[in-house]
């Protein structure tokens, strides 16, 4: 949770402002990430670049990404990933499903429609909850949605 916000206002306020930021980019994917058994915040991330990784290396350098680790809130529950992809070209999300699948656990790979509100889902991840954030380097490089 972002701390030094006092009221629902400035939660809404900053949670709105996230989602905005969010859909400037053209991301063609949007995903959350499971892992099948209780996993280190450090094993979560090696396995998320690995998987990454082996997209890059079958699409190209131009994936990026958008990261968030939402931490377990209830005893028995695990780390787990929400997030966006842009740069997959035409790939399918199926072939990666059963590659994460294989690596780690399950997952939910959709087409990106920013009319779905799935930027303002991570944006409540991001405000409300204890997330940890990650993004690829030169994320600003990535073309928006109002360059093109």
């Amino acid at each position: 949770m972002i701390t030094g916000i006092e009221n629902i206002a400035d939660l809404t306020n900053t949670r709105n402002s996230w989602a905005e930021y969010l859909n400037k980019f053209q991301w063609e994917w949007y995903f959350t990430l499971t892992f099948d058994k209780k996993t280190s915040i450090r094993t979560a991330y090696r396995k998320f670049y690995k998987w990454k990784n082996w997209l890059k290396k079958a699409l190209g350098d131009k994936v990026r990404y958008f990261l968030i680790a939402e931490q377990p809130r209830y005893k028995g529950d695990n780390i787990h990933f929400h997030g966006f992809i842009q740069g997959i070209k035409d790939e399918k999300p199926y072939k990666w499903k059963q590659t994460w699948h294989s690596l780690s656990g399950i997952s939910d790979i959709q087409s990106y429609d920013k009319t779905q509100g799935a930027s303002y889902y991570l944006s409540d991840k991001i405000v409300y909850k204890e997330s940890d954030i990650r993004h690829s380097q030169d994320l600003n490089e990535i073309k928006s949605s109002k360059e093109n």
